[in-house]
């Protein structure tokens, strides 16, 4: 671990679309930009498009200082 590290949790619902995000190539930069900007709005649309399980979804962010 080194300062400035972050680690992200995440429920089973979310972690599979990372890991499917992830597999197909996509920057997870930016996804994890957009949950943090405005998480509220982004999971129903994910869950809308049918990228997102509809099942319980948290996600914590935390870094070393």
């Amino acid at each position: 671990m080194v300062a400035r590290d972050r680690f992200y949790l995440m429920t089973d619902a979310l972690a599979c679309y990372f890991l499917r995000e992830k597999e197909r190539g996509t920057g997870l930069g930016p996804v994890i930009a957009t949950l943090e900007g405005d998480f509220d709005r982004h999971v129903p649309s994910l869950r809308a498009a049918a990228l997102l399980k509809n099942d319980d979804v948290t996600m914590v962010s935390i870094q070393v200082l």
